[in-house]
């Protein structure tokens, strides 16, 4: 099983150059056409931006999911497939991985503690 998923520069970011996800479907012509249907005539907005008053030169529907991004420069940067059942193994090792580095305190059956003292792996 595999996702899409839809990244854009944040046009409110201080370092707009940084695409951001910003929503996901189950394929790549539904992201395209997400971006057909949000797309309007360029048209300005006031506001505030990270170093104040500034004027928004937007390019998405006025208070549709994409208003705040611009448009995608880079389609190959812009839509991204990702293969969810390799993103779950691949997380699922590494949480096995980290589990095994931390010390297992265990209880006894009578609730005397069992295995290394807390201290000791500390140190």
């Amino acid at each position: 099983m595999s996702t899409w998923i839809l990244y854009l520069n944040d046009m409110r970011h201080a370092k707009s150059e940084n695409m951001t996800a910003v929503c996901r479907a189950a394929t790549r012509a539904d992201l395209e056409a997400l971006l057909e249907r949000e797309h309007v005539p360029t048209y300005k907005s006031n506001g505030f931006g990270p170093y104040g008053q500034t004027v928004w030169c937007k390019n998405f529907r006025e208070g549709g999911p994409l208003e705040w991004f611009n448009p995608p420069l880079d389609q190959e940067r812009t839509f991204d497939e990702v293969d969810v059942e390799a993103l779950v193994t691949a997380h699922r090792a590494r949480l096995e991985r980290t589990l095994a580095s931390i010390p297992l305190m265990a209880v006894d059956v009578d609730g005397s503690e069992v295995g290394p003292r807390l201290l000791e792996t500390r140190a």
